[in-house]
């Protein structure tokens, strides 16, 4: 584990529990918070903006959730614009591939990067 810092606090209640006890009393709360807790991966994604017509909609999201997409965003204007995070190995072949598929009919900017 890395990234850890972990406060144990003890209130006097009058019982004296001893040195041994004292550090007994410690290490068990903080392997119980450690249990609880468990263990969060996070993983690096790269963002993506597309902007499109609406008939590529379709399209376009099924690519995107085949290829990984997380937490796909879609405003409905003029246009559509979709913001996705995909992950940065697979982002420039996913964009190859749609704009292959619409025959260059949309505009994809890469954003900013973020652990999901």
């Amino acid at each position: 584990m890395s990234g850890i810092a972990l406060v144990v606090t003890r209130y006097f209640g009058g019982i004296l529990l001893g040195t041994g006890g004292l550090a007994r009393a410690y290490a068990d709360a903080a392997v119980s918070v450690m249990e609880v807790a468990g263990i969060v991966e996070r993983r690096l994604y790269q963002e993506l903006n597309i902007n499109l017509d609406y008939h590529w909609l379709g399209l376009i999201k099924h690519e995107l959730e085949n290829g990984g997409g997380r937490q796909i965003n879609i405003k409905y204007e003029q246009q559509v614009n979709i913001q996705v995070y995909l992950r940065p190995e697979t982002l420039d072949d996913i964009v190859k591939l749609l704009t292959d598929k619409t025959a260059a009919q949309i505009v994809a900017e890469k954003g900013k990067s973020i652990y999901l």
